[in-house]
């Protein structure tokens, strides 16, 4: 007996599409697939968006005669979707695809961008209303009007002269439950925002209503209310005690929502999938796959890894060809800066690219990598060259030109503190100031001290210690220049005496997670969290900063010497006096740092 993929076999441009016959919620699920053609495109179809939910919990439909397992999510969105009246043509990946089939499923992700630009709609499934959270449908409503209210500007406005609190911010019984629903709908309470495939199914197409439960909103109305909330508004709220879960609450709102809109209008394809690193996949290729089609086609020409879907090559090949793809797209080496933003999770994934099965967290925060590729691109340690590399037949090593800047001899300790923690100001002074007795220890036990010109020039080593901590740069969401002279006084405010001011978000963001470390022949610098004695830091030809690396086998170092050990990539660094250049001439002899 043939299956429902072989009975309506597609090939090249075509996809499935289901026509879910008409009936009430409580009959039975009947459906009939027919295949339409992507180039000649004759009737409209819906796609639509959800997640996956329990592979376990199975039921069976009926689609032109076959019985066809689906999941128990997908199930509850076609009866709840379902017209009464009329059929209702989708395009649904669980159906549609022969998920058995790799390369069929290949194929029809890289049709994935068209697919999604050409459905008359998105239908964006959130599942059923839950009854086990303390809330009501009736308190969803609310949560939705809040939104419909914001979102048009007009509306909210006049609000505020005959309503003094809009339900959803009332310090009551009904703003509580009101505050659940809210809680229940946006990131972190409910999956879809979390999935990878389903930024991609949101943003493409030219219209897409949200559908939770009986209740629906429009993703433009979503939209709206994101972009009210960013530009400057105001909202009456009860207590502060309510507003500091209003915040909460807006913040994984808006994250995911202000998102849609940055992937519409496209960047560049390492901050794409740099970017979405928080949203989860069950097959980790689907972290890359998922975001294909979001990159415009004549990009993808220059991404092989990209363009070319295949489901036959494992989750380390995969995250290798695409960095070494993307170091090569970008003529640079930003993207070993991604490679050690996240621990890393994937088997024989190698330490210089970017696993991408691991899932970055959404705090309080910018997360690393955007401190670190911003301050990345103000930098030119190794003198504006051109990137010069060679990769192993098997792709697990990554052969660099560069130079062995010097060891790291003293490393600080470190203040930890996770995305979602409040920064300490106190604790992050405190981390300062070891670092500063560590120096001048350091200094002490050579028989000198702060004030003497710092080996990388510039000034003293007392100069260099702030700027350092700093990473020499004046940090808002961008970098904002180097600090002038007279911001030292700022910084020993805020050292000594706690004091807010210009240079507090660049302590912030830099000191946390980071280790100061002291090098050999007297270089300061802050890198990875676990640097340590023995570390080397480089400057590779292509990298606009230095890098942090560490032999596989430390002990046999100076036997076998630099250039015959393979090294681990640990991350990048902030080496003052190495970041302009000056520790690269242009016609010397480099070495070939060889990273597995």
């Amino acid at each position: 007996m043939s299956t429902l993929q072989q009975a309506f076999a597609i090939r090249d441009a075509q996809i499935r599409v289901v026509d879910i016959l008409p009936g009430s919620v409580s009959d039975p699920i009947t459906l009939e697939c027919r295949i339409i053609d992507l180039d000649r495109l004759s009737s409209s179809y819906e796609a639509l968006s959800y997640v996956w939910g329990d592979a376990v919990s199975k039921r069976v439909v009926d689609i032109s005669g076959h019985k066809v397992e689906i999941t128990q999510t997908l199930h509850t969105a076609f009866q709840e979707l379902r017209n009464a009246q009329t059929r209702r043509t989708l395009w649904v990946d669980q159906v549609s695809i022969n998920q058995s089939d790799d390369t069929e499923k290949a194929h029809q992700v890289e049709l994935m961008r068209t697919i999604y630009k050409l459905c008359s709609q998105c239908l964006i499934w959130l599942g059923r209303i839950p009854t086990d959270q303390g809330f009501s449908t009736l308190d969803a409503e609310v949560a939705l009007d809040f939104l419909h209210m914001i979102a048009d500007r007009e509306t909210y406005a006049a609000s505020h002269e005959y309503e003094r609190y809009h339900p959803l911010v009332a310090d009551n019984e009904r703003g509580e439950r009101a505050r659940k629903a809210f809680r229940a709908l946006v990131l972190g309470g409910n999956p879809w925002w979390s999935r990878v495939w389903t930024l991609q199914e949101a943003s493409l197409p030219l219209a897409a209503t949200l559908h939770w439960g009986s209740l629906t909103i429009s993703l433009e109305t979503i939209e709206d209310a994101a972009k009210t909330m960013c530009s400057g508004w105001f909202c009456n709220i009860a207590t502060e005690r309510i507003a500091a879960d209003f915040r909460d609450l807006t913040s994984n709102f808006l994250y995911p929502v202000r998102g849609l809109s940055i992937a519409r209008l496209g960047e560049t394809p390492l901050d794409t999938l740099m970017r979405w690193r928080y949203r989860k996949a069950t097959d980790s290729r689907d972290k890359v796959y998922g975001l294909v089609g979001l990159i415009a086609a004549d990009t993808l020409a220059g991404i092989p890894a990209l363009r070319d879907v295949s489901y036959s090559i494992s989750p380390a090949v995969l995250f290798a060809r695409v960095t070494l793809d993307l170091i090569k797209f970008t003529e640079d080496l930003r993207p070993l800066v991604g490679a050690r933003e996240l621990p890393h999770v994937t088997p024989g994934n190698p330490t210089w690219a970017i696993d991408f099965a691991s899932c970055s967290a959404i705090g309080q925060r910018q997360t690393r990598w955007w401190q670190h590729s911003h301050r990345y691109l103000r930098w030119m340690a190794s003198k504006g060259l051109n990137s010069e590399f060679q990769v192993s037949g098997d792709e697990t090593s990554l052969f660099l030109s560069g130079k062995f800047i010097d060891e790291v001899d003293k490393v600080s300790g470190v203040y930890t503190v996770s995305a979602e923690e409040e920064i300490s100001d106190e604790r992050l002074r405190e981390s300062i100031i070891q670092s500063y007795i560590m120096l001048e220890e350091y200094q002490a036990s050579r028989g000198s001290d702060l004030d003497i010109d710092y080996v990388g020039g510039g000034g003293t080593l007392r100069d260099a210690f702030w700027r350092t901590v700093l990473g020499n740069l004046v940090m808002e969401e961008m970098p904002r220049g180097v600090p002038m002279e007279h911001d030292m006084r700022a910084f020993e405010d805020y050292v000594n005496d706690g004091k807010h001011g210009r240079l507090t978000l660049s302590l912030h963001g830099f000191v946390p997670n980071h280790a100061f470390f002291i090098t050999k022949m007297g270089y300061i610098g802050v890198g990875p969290s676990d640097l340590r004695e023995r570390d080397w830091i480089c400057v590779f030809v292509g990298g606009k900063v230095p890098f942090v690396v560490r032999s596989e086998a430390v002990e046999g170092m100076e036997s076998v010497g630099l250039e015959n050990c393979r090294f681990h990539l640990l991350g990048d660094a902030y080496v003052h006096g190495t970041m302009r250049g000056e520790t690269i001439k242009r016609d010397e002899e480099l070495s070939i740092i060889q990273l597995v």
